[in-house]
């Protein structure tokens, strides 16, 4: 069973297939774990690490209705990881070394798994 995609998460799959070489459908599981172990680590802590990005916390407040769909009330506080806060750093100062070389391996590496398969 998948979950139902919005539209971002759509494009968010897609994207990530054609950078990597993976099929959407394996990027597309790998995205649904991911998701569903980051709503395992709320169960026991009310928190969800979300990699690279940073620590979230929710805390529910109770159930509010819009349009008649129970939703949770929820407030959220988020702690960025040290890597979002050196990217934003090196972005907002006009750099992009890091980004530029993480990109750069990447690419190299989907090149030369490619033609070891072929």
């Amino acid at each position: 069973m998948y979950l139902k995609l919005n539209q971002f998460e759509k494009s968010m799959v897609e994207e990530i297939s054609t950078l990597s070489g993976y099929s959407t459908s394996t990027v597309r599981e790998v995205l649904e774990f991911a998701f569903l172990r980051q709503v395992e680590q709320y169960i026991d802590t009310t928190e969800m690490n979300v990699p690279f990005i940073g620590k979230v916390k929710i805390l529910n407040k109770g159930d509010i209705f819009i349009s008649g769909a129970k939703q949770a009330d929820i407030d959220v506080f988020f702690s960025p990881s040290d890597l979002l806060r050196r990217i934003v750093g090196d972005v907002e100062d006009g750099e992009s070394n890091l980004i530029e070389n993480l990109l750069q391996k990447k690419f190299e590496n989907a090149v030369q798994t490619k033609l070891q398969e072929d």
